[in-house]
């Protein structure tokens, strides 16, 4: 396994301080690290979108199940935040809609 986002979220790569402090840092929806949703000091969600010409990505970790997704497209058409909702669903068994 490459380190990447889970030493990140995991206290590895930055101790769990700095990672909150990075975290509220700049915008809330879209900070240093991207987008970080908190329950006091324990990291809930983290997710981080970037796209260039034509393509994007996404990468979103869930903590309460210790789950990543990350999502590659060639074809830019700003869907990849409702594909991971969609796979989230699909991942905790709940009803979802299929994104378009």
């Amino acid at each position: 396994m490459t380190c990447g986002s889970h030493c990140l979220d995991a206290g590895r790569a930055i101790n769990a301080d700095s990672l909150f402090m990075l975290g509220q840092a700049a915008r809330p929806d879209n900070g240093a690290l991207g987008n970080t949703r908190w329950d006091g000091r324990q990291l809930l969600v983290h997710s981080h979108q970037g796209e260039s010409r034509n393509y994007e990505a996404l990468l979103r970790f869930t903590a309460q199940r210790d789950s990543t997704i990350v999502l590659l497209a060639n074809n830019k058409q700003q869907k990849l935040e409702a594909i991971a909702d969609a796979a989230e669903a699909i991942l905790d068994g709940r009803d979802y809609q299929q994104p378009r």
